[in-house]
């Protein structure tokens, strides 16, 4: 059973927000994300949508740690068999974490980008993992927008669910997230501290949890948010379902002129690799 879309605040939004806070809780999703391999049910979509469009680039918005997006790259590489580029960027970058990252064709951008006023300078496909639900119906429309005037695809995925069947299973996230703090490395005597001693980390993660599966969107919000764009988008929602049965719901829009382009023509980021910076 679904209930009314709550934009109640999440602590990884607020400016205030210590940096160290929103870096655990960042690293802990990505780090259980990863390890359960929950996105790579999307692997087919985003090659289909790359195949459609001719781009060879990738460029995740609200990508806190990482997220999903390295693992999920890969294997639309290994699936389309050539390297395709992905671009990391947050509205809140984690520089610490970007600093890890040594992969090759991997270009996280140390400037804020904020998903609804993307760069025209990033060309690429457009994704958003476990992040939409964050910004309030007129920014999510507006990101969309963006998308559509700057001619680029998109693809949402959500895991989060606007149900009470959802809200029950975070009984156990604080739980959780001390099990799975144990295991993120490198390993920090303040991520111990904040999550152990004083269990700051703990509830915050189970307070954002709590809201983000209140503020998703459903199909049919989308579908009512992509309406003004029918004319010159191609628009597709549907579920897939990852391991662990848990089910993932998208939104993958693409230019209708896509049709046209040749595939794997490249679309490629007009950024310095080595300068992590759009300036």
């Amino acid at each position: 059973m679904g209930f009314p879309r709550l934009h109640l605040f999440e602590f990884e939004d607020l400016k205030w927000m210590p940096k160290v806070f929103r870096r655990f809780i960042t690293d802990l999703l990505t780090y259980q994300i990863n390890h359960f391999g929950i996105y790579e049910a999307t692997v087919d979509k985003l090659v289909e949508t790359l195949n459609k469009t001719g781009h060879d680039t990738i460029v995740d918005l609200c990508s806190g740690s990482g997220g999903p997006a390295l693992g999920v790259r890969d294997k639309a590489s290994k699936a389309l068999g050539r390297n395709i580029r992905l671009v990391l960027t947050d509205k809140y970058p984690n520089l610490e974490a970007y600093a890890a990252i040594q992969e090759k064709d991997v270009m996280p951008v140390s400037e804020s980008v904020d998903a609804v006023q993307v760069s025209e300078k990033l060309k690429g496909l457009r994704t958003l993992f476990t992040a939409f639900h964050h910004f309030k119906p007129k920014q999510a429309q507006n990101i969309l927008k963006n998308a559509v005037n700057a001619q680029m695809p998109i693809g949402i995925f959500e895991i989060t669910e606007r149900k009470a069947a959802s809200l029950m299973t975070l009984i156990i996230a604080p739980i959780t997230c001390l099990i799975f703090s144990l295991l993120i490395r490198p390993y920090k005597m303040s991520r111990f501290f904040w999550t152990y001693i004083i269990p700051v980390i703990p509830l915050l993660y189970t307070w954002d949890g709590l809201i983000s599966n209140m503020r998703t969107y459903t199909k049919q919000e989308w579908m009512e948010m992509t309406e003004p764009f029918q004319d010159s988008f191609t628009w597709e929602i549907g579920e897939l379902t990852s391991k662990f049965h848990i089910k993932i719901t998208y939104l993958i829009g693409y230019p209708k002129t896509a049709a046209t382009q040749k595939v794997g023509a490249p679309a490629r980021v007009e950024i310095a690799s080595e300068a992590l910076s759009l300036s």
